[in-house]
């Protein structure tokens, strides 16, 4: 049986996450027979910002940061310091990685341990989640008792148990639970320090990473600098993000891996690459300063998962409040000065409504009542779009051939996809 799991995983390559450079914005003015439909209640706008109140520490959440004393005299030492709070997980077929994290909160059980990785890995209901941890002999998949197994969108109380504790799909942040039972299997692993509030990353600095890549290589080392901060690029599935450019070598399968500094603190969530330059990889940074982006940053995020989940006392999956779902579309202005979609998602629901590129945005009505306000701009639309609260609706009218339609969007808070039963905030 150990031989057969042993080598079924190490038999899982997978390429998981792809990046993709760079967001083109267009206008096409070519003309559409599909006409939109007249009323349809759909939900959100791609142009939200988030509860930022909510986004305050949580009461009953702790986060150990590193001590931030002495660094190590080598990355080397460093990393055999933090090797054990690396893991493995097997999603279906896909493959990823995770760190178990020293963050708990006051549902958390002696023997219960979180674990941070990529949300893309976990987004699928119903799916069997495996998490493999290094054993006594730092080795992956040949102790049953370092395995650990769950189902997505389920909660298991059993010896060995995986649980998602939650998901955003925004920042690619995902928080994991595993049960423990086995005393030695606990002496065994390691709870990584995140990286102290007061320790500011530089550009250029030695940095390593412990992950997965290719899926079928657990616990491997890499080593390498930081290639540039705060990089504001799109990637793909998700848009626009700001990551941390790393020169270090990190494959599909990398994904959720931790990404160290000299002290062995945990700085960043390796999350994404270009398949077609092998240095070229990214990671989700541990905070970003920018305000308008208070949402991003894998502590924040990772304190609010699990703060909404112990509020319910696990009831339900754990989510960032004020997180609006997207109908996948984009809107930009125009050369003269018009307001018009200039993306919409294939198979999105902004595509159901009959939204097309090219749709002139001439008006919009809130709450359905009142009278439209004209749309001036980008940044009125914007704006008028980022006050809106949740249950609230908003009308447009567009312009498309000279003929003008309406439809209408409600405003609903965004879970994570395998959506099930929620308690509101």
């Amino acid at each position: 049986m150990k031989g057969l799991l042993k080598s079924t995983f190490l038999l899982i390559i997978s390429a998981i996450f792809i990046f993709t450079f760079s967001a083109c914005s267009f206008i096409d003015d070519g003309s559409s027979d599909i006409t939109p439909s007249e009323t349809t209640n759909l939900f959100y706008t791609e142009h939200s910002l988030i509860d930022s109140n909510y986004l305050a520490e949580q009461e009953n959440v702790t986060v150990s940061y590193g001590e931030h004393t002495e660094k190590f005299s080598t990355l080397k030492e460093a990393a055999e310091t933090v090797k054990r709070s690396s893991v493995a997980i097997t999603v279906d077929n896909y493959a990823g990685s995770g760190v178990i994290v020293d963050i708990s909160d006051d549902t958390l059980a002696e023997n219960e341990y979180y674990i941070i990785t990529c949300n893309h890995m976990v987004e699928n209901t119903g799916s069997i989640i495996t998490v493999y941890l290094p054993d006594a002999n730092y080795r992956y998949g040949e102790d049953e008792n370092y395995i650990f197994t769950g189902r997505i969108g389920f909660s298991m109380y059993n010896d060995n148990a995986v649980t998602l504790v939650g998901g955003d799909h925004d920042s690619d942040v995902a928080v994991l639970k595993i049960k423990i039972t086995d005393a030695a299997v606990r002496s065994n692993i390691y709870k990584a320090k995140v990286m102290s509030p007061e320790y500011v990353l530089e550009y250029a600095e030695p940095i390593f990473a412990i992950g997965n890549p290719s899926g079928g290589l657990p616990g491997s080392y890499s080593e390498g600098a930081v290639g540039y901060l705060d990089r504001v690029t799109s990637v793909g599935g998700i848009g626009k993000m700001t990551l941390i450019q790393i020169s270090l070598f990190s494959n599909p399968g990398s994904s959720g891996g931790g990404l160290y500094n000299a002290y062995g603190e945990l700085v960043g969530i390796t999350s994404s690459g270009n398949t077609e330059y092998e240095g070229l990889n990214f990671a989700i940074p541990h905070h970003i300063e920018s305000a308008a982006e208070i949402d991003n940053g894998f502590v924040n995020i990772a304190l609010n998962l699990i703060g909404s989940y112990a509020a319910t006392g696990g009831r339900n999956h754990g989510y960032i409040s004020g997180r609006r779902f997207k109908i996948g579309y984009s809107f930009s202005e125009t050369t003269n000065g018009k307001v018009a979609i200039v993306a919409v998602n294939s198979g999105s629901l902004a595509e159901s409504a009959g939204l097309k590129t090219g749709d002139v945005l001439s008006a919009i009505k809130i709450n359905g009542t009142g009278a439209n306000n004209k749309v001036t701009g980008y940044e009125m639309l914007s704006e008028l779009l980022n006050g809106l609260e949740m249950g609230e609706t908003y009308q447009y009218t567009i312009i498309r051939d000279s003929k003008q339609y309406t439809v209408t969007f409600g405003v609903y808070q965004y879970y994570l996809y395998d959506t099930g039963f929620y308690l509101e905030a």
